[in-house]
């Protein structure tokens, strides 16, 4: 029995650390919102006004379609449909910076990368990558 209790040890270590490296945090925050593939290029030319803080974009990318917003320092990309409803057909519509849903009524910080600011959500809008690269906005997830 004695001869037992270091392999048993080490058996107990070795399932404590599988556990941990397979339910460790990820870079990505948790979501309601289904995964979809963005990998996108909008050139400054065209949309000169994502050189201007402030405005919200929106474009029909990502699950629901997605606001980019310029803050006058970097861009946030979010996805447009609401969290709470998970559902690529309720839109948050865009009232000056602050996204409410017309469902539920939750309410989201879009000159802020559409954090979550009131409602019945308990999740801030999804997030996708943006890099601006000399005349583009690179968009991807």
């Amino acid at each position: 029995m004695n001869g037992f209790k270091p392999y048993f040890r080490r058996l107990t270590l070795a399932l404590a650390l599988i556990t941990g490296a397979t339910t460790s945090c990820s870079d990505e925050m948790e979501t309601s919102i289904p995964y979809v593939r963005i990998d996108a290029r909008l050139s400054f030319t065209t949309y000169n006004g994502l050189k201007v803080p402030g405005i919200t974009y929106f474009k029909q990318y990502g699950y629901g379609g997605i606001f980019i917003i310029y803050n006058g320092l970097d861009y946030s990309v979010c996805d447009a449909a609401c969290p709470y409803e998970a559902d690529a057909s309720v839109i948050v519509e865009d009232e000056g910076g602050i996204g409410t849903c017309p469902k539920c009524g939750s309410q989201y910080n879009l000159l802020d990368g559409g954090s979550l600011m009131s409602g019945s959500s308990r999740e801030s809008l999804r997030l996708y990558g943006a890099t601006a690269s000399g005349n583009y906005l690179y968009i991807t997830n």
